[in-house]
């Protein structure tokens, strides 16, 4: 579990560094198109379609999770969750130049939250699990 919650952060470096607080979205980011992105990262990682994540991820994404590690930590993480049930809730910000979304998810065994960060270009930046 330790080994995943540091995997995973590594990929947040790029917006954690700037402080805590983030703040409405800009022009550059739709609350719609974040919200799309989120469900179908969370969908997949769901599936275990991890190359389709990490190919539609953004470089930082990759060098910070390489080889398998993306499969790895989240295989280990779902045992203890359960199945997938619903995500409760979205909520979208801006922070450091990305768009940030929170989600609020249910599982069989446990709720659990998503903070995912995508760039400019909506690929996937940062993803972080709890």
């Amino acid at each position: 579990m330790k080994k995943f919650i540091k995997v995973i952060s590594m990929g947040l470096c790029l917006f954690i560094i700037g402080g805590c607080t983030a703040g409405k979205l800009s022009d550059i980011y739709k609350e719609e198109e974040l919200k799309k992105e989120a469900e179908e990262v969370i969908e997949r990682l769901n599936n275990k379609d991890y190359d389709v994540i990490l190919n539609e991820a953004s470089d930082e994404l990759k060098i910070a999770l390489p080889d398998n590690k993306l499969k790895e930590t989240w295989e280990e993480f779902s045992k203890e969750i359960g199945k997938f049930e619903s995500i409760a809730e979205l909520t979208c910000a801006e922070k450091n130049g990305y768009g940030v979304v929170i989600a609020n998810t249910i599982y069989a065994n446990k709720k659990v939250t998503f903070t995912l960060s995508f760039n400019k270009d909506m690929k996937l930046a940062g993803i972080n699990i709890k």
